[in-house]
């Protein structure tokens, strides 16, 4: 049984930790992984990614984009 952060599996809610890491760090791509690997592991917040300013390094970078729309089409299902 998998413990929840509020709504948030805490699997995603660590990914998306490790994710703002390396976004800070300025692995960019790394970062880009982590988010994929967050909302395959349940986060469907997309309002956070677009408005994280830890994040904003990713936004135009290939990848950030369809993470962002993944996340919307898991918060609508």
């Amino acid at each position: 049984m998998m413990r929840m952060l509020g709504d948030v599996p805490a699997e995603a809610a660590v990914k998306y930790g490790e994710a703002r890491a390396m976004a800070a760090r300025g692995e960019v791509d790394a970062a880009v992984t982590a988010l994929r690997e967050a909302v395959t592991a349940g986060w469907a917040r997309p309002r956070v990614l677009e408005r994280d300013e830890v994040l904003g390094v990713l936004r135009g970078v290939p990848g950030f984009d369809a993470v962002v729309a993944d996340a919307w089409a898991a918060k609508v299902a």
